[in-house]
């Protein structure tokens, strides 16, 4: 999984977005300038779980392997177009910022950058 940033504090406090909070299953990733992307074999069970008091768990196999606060940010160049962007940035200082989207039970997750790395994932039920 990747986290990567640059950041704008946000003007909603310390609550993160609710269209984030829940549990995500990775489905794919990739990018970068190949712009190969990969998709996660049906035995590995990836998770990346949000909660409403701004923190978050990396779950690989059912193990944590990750954890920490997480806050969200405006972006105000997007590549996802003209508009000012929302991303989350994990908030232990050695991951950039990634742009999000959430659309219906869909979560998109990529660096800005045009020839940067990204990954989707689907909520978990």
């Amino acid at each position: 999984m990747f986290c990567f940033g640059c950041s704008k504090s946000n003007d909603s406090g310390d609550r993160p977005a609710n269209s984030l909070i829940g549990n995500w299953q990775l489905k794919v990733y990739g990018g970068g300038i190949g712009g190969f992307y990969y998709r996660v074999p049906d035995d590995s069970l990836v998770v990346l779980s949000f909660y409403p008091d701004s923190t978050f768990q990396r779950w690989v196999n059912r193990k944590v392997v990750s954890s920490g606060k997480f806050q969200t940010n405006t972006i105000s160049n997007s590549i996802f177009g003209p508009d000012p962007a929302t991303a989350v940035n994990f908030g232990d200082g050695a991951y950039f910022d990634l742009l999000y989207r959430v659309k219906a039970d869909t979560l998109s997750l990529a660096q800005n950058a045009y020839d940067g790395f990204g990954a989707t994932y689907w909520r978990v039920k």
